[in-house]
């Protein structure tokens, strides 16, 4: 239990601010979070039914810290699967509201709830009303797709008084909640059932550990070994031949990239570790922005100061997403002659492509973002360099008027999301037949 001091403590640090834009009732959704993450099936027709009952249904991610804080201190109801989004629920939860906490995993120790009741003295409810749970194959370690029986849950909510007898509500059919288990998924990719997941991990893990002690893949005669520069090298070279005015860098982390710079910079990273020469020392305009990628351009620094980018060196977080937004955003702020070079757009094992953060080579899934670009963009010239040690992608021909990606951007990461390297024909060495890989000098002699 949490000392009342403490509790009390932290809800006096926070912000006093006017009413939330939410209503008393929330519904905390995860529909909106990304493919990698568990969750309920049919969370479109479970909105719905809340919806009907009087529920804003929110989506915590898009909203920031003291939003949150503020949504939290206005509900007298909140519904939410059992997740982080509670975690900080009762620092601002009136005593006499009412939580209810829907289950993900029923032989998993009640932690959140326990943690939201020993902040709070508002009602908390825990309810468990799990028919199946499935795990998608590629990623059985810790996704569950949980399947609710919906009509027990209805009359569960409606013993908890939240929701009304004569509100209208929905049950999914079997045809619903199998569309909802393979949604962004190749029907390819198969279900581990919650029996047969022990055996799994237990596989899973020795799969891995000996991927973790393989120098030398399987793959090593198929898949083109990237021989060439080291990417350091080439940006160097780029930033001598286009001698950039305006350079902009986002992922800039340890500076080792951006002392490379000669003209006025721009780094953006949330968490700057700085060991290289990062002042330059031709008395150049220098911004640092310690923030996500994401908050920098919703600031709009680029565009009130009328600056154009010569030069843009994207390698921040290494999924596609962020990848592919950070690019948009770039490219609207890019020179007529400009160039964006992509890094790690050229993964040559499995492993190092995963999702999920490892130490060691990683490159996180930022192959789909070039894939993205060679279909959609065919208008870019786009150059796919063999720099070591993942390659060095560099875009020119940029169009920073162009709303293809953005107003694609929903359907292309949905489109995306479930896709693998192992989807490929002949896996990652036919992903490679796709990218016609150039030696950077050569590339670098056409600019």
């Amino acid at each position: 239990m949490a000392s009342p001091s403490y509790a009390k403590w932290i809800r006096g640090k926070l912000p006093k601010r006017a009413r939330s834009r939410f209503g008393r009732k929330i519904y905390i959704t995860r529909d909106q979070m990304s493919g990698t993450v568990g969750r309920h099936l049919c969370e479109d027709v479970l909105e719905d039914n809340l919806s009907n009952a009087g529920f804003d249904i929110v989506a915590p991610e898009k909203l920031s810290l003291v939003e949150q804080l503020e949504m939290y201190r206005e509900a007298d109801t909140v519904i939410a699967a059992d997740g982080s989004a509670l975690h900080v629920l009762p620092f601002t939860f009136r005593p006499e509201a009412t939580c209810i906490i829907l289950k993900r995993r029923s032989e998993i120790p009640p932690l959140i709830t326990n943690h939201v009741r020993s902040f709070t003295q508002a009602g908390i409810a825990e309810i468990d009303v799990i028919k199946d749970v499935a795990w998608p194959r590629h990623r059985a370690d810790n996704i569950s797709l949980v399947t609710l029986d919906f009509e027990k849950l209805r009359d569960d909510l409606v013993a908890q008084g939240v929701v009304g007898v004569n509100d209208p509500w929905r049950c999914p059919s079997p045809a619903e909640f199998d569309a909802s288990r393979n949604l962004g998924r190749p029907l390819s990719v198969g279900f581990v059932t919650d029996t047969e997941r022990p055996q799994f991990l237990r596989q899973l893990r020795r799969t891995r550990q000996e991927k973790k002690s393989m120098k030398d893949m399987s793959e090593e005669t198929t898949v083109p070994v990237l021989e060439g520069q080291g990417y350091i090298d080439v940006l160097a070279q780029l930033h001598e031949k286009l001698q950039p005015n305006w350079y902009l860098e986002v992922g800039t982390f340890t500076g080792k990239s951006l002392s490379l710079a000669k003209g006025n910079t721009i780094a953006v990273d949330p968490e700057f570790k700085l060991r290289h020469p990062a002042v330059n020392p031709t008395g150049k305009q220098m911004f640092f922005f310690q923030q996500s990628s994401d908050d920098f351009f919703k600031d709009g620094f680029l565009k009130k100061n009328k600056i154009s980018v010569d030069l843009a060196f994207l390698d921040g977080m290494h999924l596609f997403e962020y990848l592919l937004r950070d690019f948009i955003e770039t490219e609207k702020a890019m020179s007529k002659k400009g160039v964006i070079a992509l890094h790690d757009c050229c993964p040559t094992t499995d492993y190092m492509a995963t999702r999920e953060f490892h130490k060691g080579d990683w490159t996180g899934d930022v192959w789909k973002t070039l894939q993205i670009l060679q279909l959609y963009r065919p208008d870019l010239k786009i150059d796919v360099t063999t720099a070591f040690p993942t390659g060095l992608v560099l875009i020119r021909n940029l169009n920073p008027r162009s709303t293809v990606l953005s107003k694609k951007y929903d359907a292309l990461v949905k489109e995306f999301m479930g896709k693998e390297l192992t989807d490929f024909d002949d896996g990652i060495s036919g992903f490679f037949k796709t990218l016609n890989l150039k030696d950077p000098a050569d590339v670098l002699k056409k600019m």
